[in-house]
C-alpha cells in the first residue's frame, strides 16, 4: 500500500482500473504487451502495465495479491523483470543495505 498511496489520486485510479478490467479469461490468455508473467523463486508472478507502471501480482484463488508496483525502467522494475534472485531488501531504496550491496558490487 506505501507504494500506491505515493502515487497521485489520477494514477491510483488507473491501477484500480487496471485491476478491475482483469478476467479470469484474460489471465489465462495472455496478450503480452499489457499483461504477462514472470517466475520468482519457482511462484508464477503476472505483470500488469497500468499508464507508466508496472504491476507485479501473485494470483491465490479469486484474490489478487499486489506484490510490487514500480516504475518502468527503473533498476527494480529491471532486477524483476530478468529473473535475477532478489532479496526484498534490495527493493527499497531508502535500505541503506541497498547502497551497500551497489557500492558492493563497484568494488569487486
Amino acid at each position: 500500500m506505501k507504494a500506491l498511496n505515493g502515487l497521485d489520486q489520477l494514477d491510483q485510479l488507473a491501477m484500480m482500473d487496471a485491476f478491475a478490467h482483469l478476467t479470469a479469461e484474460s489471465l489465462k490468455n495472455l496478450d503480452g504487451s499489457r499483461l504477462g508473467t514472470v517466475s520468482q523463486k519457482g511462484q508464477r508472478m503476472y505483470r500488469l502495465r497500468a499508464k507508466d507502471y508496472r504491476i507485479y501480482f501473485e494470483v491465490t484463488g479469486s484474490i489478487l495479491f499486489a506484490r510490487y508496483i514500480l516504475a518502468p525502467h527503473s533498476l527494480k522494475d529491471f532486477l524483476v523483470r530478468s529473473h535475477l534472485p532478489l532479496n526484498e531488501d534490495f527493493l527499497e531504496e531508502e535500505e541503506p543495505s541497498f547502497w551497500n550491496y551497489l557500492e558492493s558490487l563497484r568494488k569487486e
